[in-house]
């Protein structure tokens, strides 16, 4: 039942429990440890970690049982998909304890992808009670923060910040453009999933919309990462798309087209400024990245085990049951010498895998990727094939429902576009789960309440 917020008293749960999530949430992309460490996941990974089981799991908890009556109907398909993980780590090869946890790098094993499911439950039930505030509150939030990421990813790109962490000697590295997320491939995502909320406040004529879509924008494209380059663009033509028709006036293109004209003009000014990212030369824009070989390791394991999958990093394990030479040449991008000896020397529960070759100029292959890098494969490959149409069926479940809020919805396609290419990591995945979970109930939005569109300050 939709139950008008400002009838909620000022200090009752039902006011405080959804604030106390989204500022934790907020806190999440931007927590980080600068203090001596000698891994990079020590200074990202590890207090993302904590932020999130420790302080975002309780909240959205809290959220949950405050709103636990806004549950009925029950949202079967969250808790299918739930459901469906703890049944595929029963089952699967890498066993309950391997499973809970996933590999070290990533922290993103059966635990982290519960609380994904809590975080977008206890958002379902607070945007069944209070749909607007919910839409409201999370969308400020999620711009003041990508606001705050992309300042830092300015500061990086114009050189006059570094990479946040210094040099460490192992785990996901840092790179210039990662800001407060320390890689620029999740940066670039969660700026991606934020993009279509800053440019529908530029549509509706907000005031500062232009700046906050033009440093969107700018800062997405600092990342130097093709997968969320698509995903923002995606999200754009999504936005477009969903435009009602009273919205698609020549201001407003205007407007639109000026900020997303000054952040690329940006972008341009800080690739002559200073110290790039990312070179355009070498082709480092144009290759693979090592993908070849993730993808079709997870192909040739989701076939072999369609049903539980493999375990929670499931495409190392796959890789160790395939033949090495095949293996060592996708990762090399050519055929070894038929004289060439290779031994596998990796154990197949490691974080990598490592061959050592006689004969061949390289002594040495690591491939140090435990991720498909799409996300759709990965979940197959690791929890089975009805892990991954689950997923597939949330996404469109909440992009059905999220038609009335169009860029909602284009921040949706956004990530789903990213999982396309990247994987899913607890560094910004609970803001994206947030936002499926703010959709997912179609009741809320069937009917789109007096003042959606002008009321709600939020901009979506």
């Amino acid at each position: 039942m939709i139950v008008p917020a400002s009838i909620v008293p000022y200090f009752a749960l039902e006011r405080w429990a959804p604030l106390l999530l989204l500022l934790l949430l907020g806190g999440l992309p931007l927590v980080f440890d600068p203090g001596p460490a000698s891994l990079y996941d020590e200074v990202f990974l590890l207090p993302k970690t904590l932020w999130l089981q420790l302080l975002i799991a309780p909240a959205a908890a809290l959220m949950l049982w405050v709103y636990r009556r806004q549950l009925r109907p029950f949202p079967w398909m969250l808790g299918m998909f739930a459901a469906w993980l703890m049944l595929a780590c029963l089952f699967n090869e890498g066993g309950w304890s391997r499973n809970v946890t996933g590999p070290l790098d990533r922290n993103d094993g059966l635990l982290t992808h519960l609380i994904y499911v809590l975080v977008a439950a206890a958002f379902l039930a607070w945007t069944r009670a209070h749909p607007l505030q919910a839409l409201e509150w999370t969308s400020k939030m999620l711009l003041m923060v990508a606001g705050l990421c992309a300042l830092v990813v300015a500061a990086q790109q114009f050189g006059l910040l570094g990479t946040l962490g210094g040099e460490r000697l192992g785990g996901i590295e840092a790179m210039r453009g990662g800001g407060t997320l320390g890689h620029r491939g999740y940066m670039g995502g969660f700026l991606a999933l934020c993009l279509p909320l800053a440019f529908y406040r530029c549509v509706r004529g907000q005031r500062g919309a232009a700046g906050i879509a033009a440093l969107l924008t700018f800062a997405l494209a600092a990342t130097w990462s093709r997968g969320p380059w698509l995903a923002g663009a995606a999200a754009l033509l999504a936005l477009v798309l969903l435009l009602p028709r009273e919205r698609r006036s020549v201001a407003v293109w205007a407007r639109c087209t000026f900020a997303a004209l000054l952040g690329l003009l940006l972008f341009g000014l800080s690739v002559l400024w200073g110290p790039q990212a990312r070179s355009l030369e070498g082709g480092s824009l144009t290759d693979s990245s090592g993908r070849t070989v993730l993808y079709r390791t997870a192909l040739e394991g989701i076939a072999q085990r369609p049903l539980w999958g493999w375990q929670s990093d499931g495409v190392l394990l796959a890789m160790h049951a395939r033949d090495p030479r095949e293996v060592v040449a996708e990762i090399e991008g050519r055929s070894l010498p038929p004289q060439a000896r290779l031994r596998v020397e990796s154990d197949p529960r490691s974080d990598s895998y490592m061959a050592r070759i006689e004969g061949y100029e390289k002594d040495l292959v690591i491939l140090t990727t435990d991720k498909v890098h799409n996300e759709y494969l990965d979940y197959a490959v690791s929890y089975g094939i009805p892990a991954a149409l689950l997923f597939v069926l949330l996404l469109g479940a909440a992009l059905r429902s999220a038609v009335a809020l169009p860029a909602v919805a284009a921040a949706l396609v956004a990530y789903a576009v990213y999982l396309l290419t990247w994987p899913e990591v607890l560094r910004f995945a609970p803001l994206a789960w947030a936002l499926l979970g703010l959709a997912l109930p179609r009741e809320a939005w069937r009917v789109k309440p007096p003042g959606l569109q002008e009321s709600a300050g939020s901009g979506t």
